[in-house]
């Protein structure tokens, strides 16, 4: 249980209670108005501005039909930037009281291009609308626990839409639909943004932006904001879809196959790589791996066979075109060829799917040979190659002083351990702790090898460790499922609900420790790799 409530495991939210779009009885809504509005001069200008308001709309699906920008402006002459709002939000306390109280859900378009006071407010808060204060602001304090040092404005725009969208004041009912309804809006909006400012009125000086720039800032403001509410729902148990590491980054478990092939290809690998995922076939970066392998051999179906619908029309001289073919891709990075070891990894995965398929007596796939044992591109085999010691001394120095702690400790770790940086990223709380003698020991979690092992550990590892086990548990963020262990796990490496990516925790950490040890290519590339750390020991 956490301190904003007990758990609830939703996949989805209740729908609410749709009520017709018709205006509130004047006698109804002015005795609400009497009833929660303290001074007589909010009494007076609500009711004013209700009486405009239904007079221009006397029917209020009329509202809702007409055009957005006829709906962002609630009376003649308003003036940009001028308290409140010049004039352009008027009405949207009426709104909110009819869509809170009466169960008038507004559209998103509205409620994304207009400002407001959120029923969460000061002001607000305690107007009859049915908002749970108090379990709004153990959420602030939750988020906040969690590491985010502006909780209450990252959950006040985006908790106040859903609820005016749902017209339901019941912050516990919200569920995964809302984050995915809300994000969809937001994306959708923000397209229109590019092309019509529509929201230019409520600056409070012209914006010499281009509409793009414009649009692009309000993208990446609303989904940090909607992100933080993912990771708090998902915290408390109200959502059981983890929240990406990455703000903007969507899950490539959405999109397992390119959303322009042909239909029968696209449903065949959806199917196959679904069924790897769901049944655990095999670990979930494996199943990515065989994704953009299967990617690969669509692009090149579109590009140079663009008549193909079904994978079934695959034949060996197709099979030896793509390979030709592939040996002409280049990096998008970096622009260099495909590595040998990718394109070998690209031709074993699609091998492996056709076995599969044409072994289930599929539909829709080769069933034929495409590509022999021949046809994998052969590797050489160098030597691990260790890191020298005057190499490793001056990186390592300046390991420990990265100002990231979790970097820091990462590193640390991989360099004692020898451990993978996806088995070190997915570290448990309880992994650490000693022998009978007193000597630190590492638990590393189940991994490419498929089997946990318990290894001794250098004390300096299990120094830069502990503080973050510390942290971590005093946080105490919901315990998410790792398909790998195949069982719920606390991890160390998380910030602000979210699982650390590989990336952060050990690119991005070389790059800088490299770049400060003097340890870079002709390109200004770190010359040292998380790989390399598991040659240390065994070198030694």
């Amino acid at each position: 249980m956490t301190e904003a409530g007990p758990a609830r495991h939703l996949t989805a939210a209740p729908e609410p209670v749709v009520a017709p779009r018709v205006h509130a009885d004047r006698a109804t809504y002015q005795q609400w108005v009497e009833q929660h509005c303290t001074s007589f001069a909010s009494r007076w200008d609500r009711m004013k501005n209700y009486d405009r308001f239904v007079e221009q709309w006397p029917v209020l699906q009329d509202w809702f039909d007409a055009p957005l920008r006829q709906r962002l402006l609630d009376k003649e002459n308003c003036v940009r930037g001028q308290h409140p709002h010049g004039g352009a939000s008027v009405i949207m306390p009426y709104l909110t009281y009819l869509s809170l109280v009466h169960r008038v859900g507004l559209d998103y378009p509205v409620l994304l291009a207009r400002t407001f006071t959120s029923p969460f407010k000061l002001q607000a808060r305690h107007g009859g609308l049915g908002v749970d204060a108090g379990l709004f602001d153990r959420h602030v304090a939750r988020l906040t626990k969690l590491g985010y040092a502006t909780a209450r404005t990252q959950l006040v725009w985006p908790l106040g839409r859903m609820l005016l969208h749902r017209g339901d004041p019941d912050l516990t009912a919200l569920g995964v639909e809302d984050l995915d309804e809300l994000r969809d809006a937001i994306d959708a909006f923000t397209a229109r943004l590019r092309l019509d400012p529509v929201r230019e009125f409520y600056s409070r000086a012209p914006d010499e932006r281009p509409p793009a720039v414009v649009a692009e800032g309000y993208l990446r403001s609303a989904i940090a904001r909607l992100h933080a509410v993912h990771v708090l729902l998902f915290d408390l148990g109200q959502v059981d879809r983890p929240p990406t590491g990455r703000v903007t980054a969507g899950s490539w478990i959405d999109q397992l196959a390119p959303p322009d092939a042909p239909p029968k290809i696209r449903a065949v690998i959806e199917r196959y790589l679904r069924l790897h995922l769901d049944a655990n076939l095999d670990r979930p970066q494996t199943v990515r791996h065989a994704r953009d392998a299967l990617r690969r051999l669509v692009t090149w179906i579109g590009e140079t066979h663009p008549e193909m619908a079904s994978l079934a029309d695959l034949h060996r001289e197709h099979a030896e075109e793509f390979l030709r073919w592939l040996g002409t891709q280049t990096n998008q990075q970096t622009g260099a060829p495909l590595s040998i070891s990718y394109r070998r990894s690209v031709v074993t995965l699609i091998t492996r799917f056709v076995t599969e398929t044409a072994a289930w007596g599929w539909d829709d796939v080769p069933a034929r040979v495409l590509f022999s044992h021949a046809d994998i591109p052969k590797i050489p085999k160098p030597l691990p190659r260790f890191i020298p010691d005057h190499e490793l001394v001056k990186l390592m120095t300046a390991v420990e002083q990265l100002p990231n702690p979790y970097q820091r400790a990462a590193l640390i770790v991989a360099r004692w351990s020898g451990a993978r940086r996806d088995e070190i990223r997915r570290l448990a709380v309880d992994c650490l702790d000693t022998y009978p003698d007193g000597h630190p020991r590492l638990r590393i979690p189940v991994g490419k090898g498929y089997a946990e092992r318990s290894i001794p550990l250098h004390p300096q590892a299990a120094e830069a460790l502990q503080p973050l086990i510390d942290l971590a548990r005093r946080q105490g963020s919901r315990r998410r499922y790792d398909p790998s262990a195949g069982r719920e796990v606390q991890h160390i490496f998380v910030v602000r609900g979210k699982l650390l990516s590989k990336s952060l925790l050990f690119d991005m950490a070389l790059a800088e420790a490299c770049t400060a040890a003097g340890l870079l290519d002709s390109a200004g590339k770190a010359t040292i790799t998380a790989h390399r750390f598991r040659h240390i020991l065994s070198a030694l």
